[in-house]
This record gives C-alpha cells, structure tokens and sequence, in this order.
C-alpha cells in the first residue's frame, strides 16, 4: 500500500489503521503534556 492510497481526493486520511496509530499518538502526547503542566491524568 503506498501512501497515496490512505488518502481520498479530498486529501482525507480514509486508512483506519493509520487513523487509529495517529489517534492513540496524539492522545499520548495530550497525556504527557498534561503532566508536564502538572494536571491530572486520566488514563482511557
């Protein structure tokens, strides 16, 4: 699968696997910088 394929002619991500690895990613770094910022975490 080439990267054009997770794409749509809309410039969409369609792939869902992808779409889950970058959502899991930027949920980590939301986590992290709440705790950088010394907030509380909540584990999901």
């Amino acid at each position: 699968m080439n990267l054009l394929s997770k794409f749509d002619e809309d410039g969409a991500l369609t792939d869902q696997p992808t779409r889950d690895v970058l959502k899991q990613l930027l949920e980590s770094l939301a986590a992290w910088t709440r705790q950088l910022r010394g907030e509380s975490v909540v584990s999901q």
